[in-house]
């Protein structure tokens, strides 16, 4: 019989050309980590600057952005002349105050009387809708337009 040897094949990654691979390997992963360092370093300083602008941006937007509490009424109020603002909240913090000079920004030309509840028509801003619900009870007066953002034009029955 005709036995044919069998050779033995070296399926193990340790030998030589294991080594070669693993320091190729090794090349190219220093090459990459270098190359990924200086994208990430020269890009550094530009995210900064994207970050300044992005505060300053904010900074500006903090006083502007109050406005949009009001939208929606700018309609129903640019035929009445004059229209009673009533708040619950502090007038001496700056939040409310904001909030009362950007209502006549958005409503104009309708001049907004500040806690004067002798108009016929009384913009209800509060810090909670009960409470503007109470006030309207006690005013005998019927919400005209309410917006999402919680803000009632009430008329009084007069």
């Amino acid at each position: 019989m005709n036995k044919k040897k069998r050779t033995k094949v070296n399926n193990d990654k340790t030998g030589p050309t294991a080594s070669i691979g693993k320091a190729k390997i090794s090349k190219l992963r220093l090459i990459f980590m270098t190359i990924l360092s200086a994208v990430i370093l020269t890009n550094i300083p530009v995210l900064m600057q994207e970050l300044k602008r992005i505060r300053g941006f904010r900074k500006v937007m903090e006083t502007q952005i109050i406005g949009y509490k009001f939208a929606g009424l700018e309609q129903f109020t640019k035929n009445i002349e004059y229209i009673g603002y009533y708040t619950d909240k502090d007038i001496a913090l700056k939040e409310t105050s904001k909030e009362f000079s950007h209502a006549q920004y958005i409503l104009s030309p309708t001049i907004l009387d500040f806690n004067n509840l002798e108009h016929e028509y009384i913009l209800l801003v509060c810090s909670d809708e009960k409470k503007a619900w109470l006030k309207m009870k006690e005013l005998n007066a019927q919400p005209q337009r309410r917006n999402p953002y919680g803000m009632i034009l009430a008329k009084r029955n007069l």
